[in-house]
């Protein structure tokens, strides 16, 4: 014993040394003299149980009536947010720590989608599957309107000589969409007289007697509006 057992009493052992010399001094029973040796024995096995005991747990100061600080795990907090300290429980369990995406205004708010939409989608106009969207159609248009032409213009006849005739004209205002062919002149009461092509506007016509003659200008619809002149001299 080298009395380092008891950090309060470094003592104990010399004390109880002393205490147990006074009493055998005292009475010379050897009965008692064994029983204070066997209580001197058991406080010296105690005292050694504890000192041990301290020895192998150096941590362990504490009693167990102490109250037992907080533990708080320490959190990883950015240099922009307000460092919030929570005093400890007095049940003595640990608080929870504040978590540090939370910001003070936005506890229990999601989390803002990033721009350009949160779908995955890219922003452009695919189906999903990367292939192209076919070309519009074409829009159908209907062909232009055909005709027959109209009347030709400037028409006039008169008599050349005996049995003989002249009629001349210009090209109708509208050839109904199509090529002029040629033209037809007739008498008022529709015998044919002369058939020209396209590029010919007058012509001589034999006959005994007219008075009333038309012409018409022909496409591919036929002949079309007819011109008159009635009074030749």
């Amino acid at each position: 014993m080298d009395g380092r057992w008891s950090s309060d009493r470094p003592d104990m052992p010399q004390r109880v040394r002393a205490l147990a010399g006074r009493m055998a001094s005292r009475t010379r029973s050897p009965r008692a003299v064994m029983v204070v040796v066997g209580l001197i024995a058991v406080v010296l096995v105690s005292a050694i149980a504890v000192s041990m005991a301290r020895t192998s747990n150096p941590g362990q100061a504490a009693t167990a009536g102490d109250p037992v600080p907080p533990t708080v795990a320490p959190t990883s907090v950015s240099p922009d947010e307000p460092v919030v300290t929570t005093p400890p429980s007095p049940s003595g369990s640990p608080s929870k720590s504040p978590s540090k995406s939370a910001k003070p205004g936005t506890a229990g708010e999601a989390p803002e989608d990033p721009p350009g939409g949160g779908s995955g989608d890219s922003g452009g106009s695919d189906d999903g599957d990367g292939a192209e969207a076919p070309p519009p159609a074409p829009k159908k248009t209907n062909p232009p309107t055909t005709s027959t032409a109209s009347r030709p213009e400037a028409f006039g006849a008169w008599w050349a000589s005996e049995g003989k005739y002249t009629a001349k004209w210009e090209r109708p205002a509208d050839d109904g969409g199509l090529t002029i062919t040629g033209y037809v002149v007739k008498k008022c009461s529709g015998e044919t007289l002369k058939n020209v092509g396209s590029g010919t506007f007058r012509v001589d016509i034999n006959h005994p007697s007219l008075t009333c003659v038309t012409v018409q200008a022909i496409n591919a619809k036929g002949a079309g509006q007819t011109a008159y002149f009635d009074g030749i001299k």
